[in-house]
């Protein structure tokens, strides 16, 4: 994988030279048409890119802006600069896979940042890379895996926050192409294996893979062995809703269930521990915001809504005992 480039000492830029507007930015960089029209895009545009006169002969053109630092750094703090993405999504469209180690680049390089982001509860940098990702790898298809598999390894530089994204990447590829979904499986499998070499979040990460993929049967003695052991604690969060979609049996691994989502309405000291938790790690706050409905429904909202409904009773519990005294 390539390293991204280094900027000469004539492309240094000082904290009072730096541009703000994608204007700006534009006309201090070199360049051409049609490859600088990706500056003044909005992130919905366009429907295809050939609509801009972007051809194959431009490819390396827009791989060099995904490696320009000046670009990289300009981004990360202007809300209003989405050409990074675009260069991305165009690069996918013409089949040039190149795009994905300049990705996982990108990320590699805010990796520490994305954890500094996560304690600080401050937007994760490159969100819009990690969000890419999955749907780029995808078009690739069964190609995409070997610029991926690096990345999963415990020394690979990646925080776990990104590894999660780069699971979700090979998850989108099994779920788009039937014959990668056997391969992706026994991948997730052998990494799944080795949870303890791995943050809880990557590790419950390739358990949450495994079963949205149906494969939790196979990988039941482990899954089970690494909740017993906490390396899967992220797991958890997401056990009553897969049961409720049906992607696991209605009596699997129910001991383990933060009881989230409704259910049992024990006020078990235990359970309001767990509610307390979710989230509160930066690694497992990714999971605790994840929708696992499609319907805004978090873990961490169902649980604040959970502890709302007991106080409420307990406070209506309470006027009742004292009108009885």
């Amino acid at each position: 994988m390539m390293d991204a480039e280094t900027p000469t000492a004539d492309d240094a830029q000082t904290p009072a030279d730096q541009p703000s507007p994608p204007a700006v930015i534009h006309d201090t960089l070199d360049y051409a048409p049609p490859v600088s029209r990706l500056f003044s895009l909005k992130p919905e545009e366009p429907n295809s890119y050939r609509e801009l006169g972007l051809r194959h002969e431009h490819a390396s053109e827009m791989l060099r802006m995904l490696r320009d630092p000046r670009l990289i750094e300009a981004s990360n703090w202007d809300d209003e600069l989405h050409v990074l993405s675009h260069a991305a999504l165009a690069l996918s469209e013409m089949g040039q896979i190149e795009v994905l180690p300049a990705l996982l680049d990108i990320l590699k390089l805010v990796s520490g940042d994305t954890e500094e982001a996560a304690d600080d509860d401050e937007p994760m940098p490159h969100l819009w890379a990690s969000h890419h990702l999955p749907e780029i790898a995808a078009r690739f298809g069964p190609k995409a895996i070997p610029y991926l598999l690096p990345s999963l390894e415990p020394d690979s530089g990646y925080s776990p926050i990104v590894q999660v994204f780069i699971i979700n990447a090979m998850e989108a590829i099994a779920s788009r192409w039937d014959k990668a979904g056997l391969m992706v499986g026994e991948i997730m499998k052998r990494f799944l294996a080795r949870y303890e070499e791995y943050d809880v979040l990557t590790a419950s990460d390739f358990a949450i893979s495994l079963i949205r993929l149906g494969l939790w049967e196979e990988n039941e003695l482990v899954i089970r062995q690494g909740l017993e052991e906490g390396h899967l604690a992220g797991l958890r969060f997401f056990l009553p809703a897969f049961r409720r979609d049906g992607l696991i049996p209605d009596d699997w691994l129910v001991e383990y269930d933060l009881h989230i989502f409704g259910g049992d309405d024990s006020d078990d000291d235990e359970e309001d521990d767990q509610d307390d938790d979710l989230g509160t790690s930066p690694y497992l706050s990714p999971l605790a915001e994840t929708d696992l409905r499609g319907s805004g429904t978090t873990p961490r909202k169902a649980a604040e809504k959970k502890k709302k409904a007991k106080r409420k009773q307990a406070a209506k519990s309470r006027r009742q005992n004292r009108k009885k005294k």
